[in-house]
């Protein structure tokens, strides 16, 4: 047993060193739109497009007033080890109203060139301790082979992890189920 444990923490140790992260990327680009303009509420479409082919729309979603925009950040991971999935894009929308919450929309992008939007995961900034609910594919640390997971993450302070629960864990035989909403408070 006690040779067990040097091994173990190797092993851990190696997937930690070989798990990837997202990226930024230089190949998709955001738009935002009006969609809906009646006398009361206009709705804008946040788009994410293809930097090359901006008529190529790969996910979109509604928000309300887009100067209440923050920041939207794009990043991508590489072969994320899923079955038929060369890339998955996230794109993250720092949002204010009333309060401030983080949109993460995530889409697998398939081999074949198709795309195929997980459930948003919206994460909100209220009370402490704070928590965020992500996404782990694969080829991430904590990643399981032909699952996508879905983690809660609760902080101790600004940097240190406090708790990590799975609140999901998704077996992946190149299709997914796109009627769930993730959503955390913190």
């Amino acid at each position: 047993m006690k040779n067990l444990l040097p091994f173990l923490v190797l092993l851990i140790g190696i997937s930690f060193a070989n798990a990837q992260e997202f990226q930024k990327t230089d190949a998709y680009q955001a738009s935002i739109h009006p969609i809906v303009n009646d006398k009361e509420h206009t709705l804008f479409n946040v788009s994410v497009v293809l930097n090359d082919r901006p008529e190529t729309v790969v996910t979109n979603f509604r928000i309300m007033s887009p100067e209440n925009i923050k920041m939207i950040s794009i990043q991508s991971l590489k072969q994320p080890d899923l079955l038929d999935v060369e890339e998955i894009i996230r794109m993250e929308l720092t949002y204010f109203e009333p309060q401030a919450y983080t949109i993460s929309k995530y889409v697998l992008v398939k081999e074949s060139g198709a795309y195929i939007d997980l459930p948003a995961i919206v994460n909100r900034k209220e009370n402490y301790p704070k928590t965020e609910t992500i996404y782990v594919f694969p080829n991430q640390a904590l990643g399981q082979i032909n699952k996508i997971i879905t983690l809660e993450i609760t902080y101790s302070d600004e940097v240190s992890i406090e708790n990590i629960e799975v609140i999901k864990a998704f077996a992946w035989q190149d299709n997914f189920d796109t009627s769930h909403k993730v959503s955390a408070l913190y």
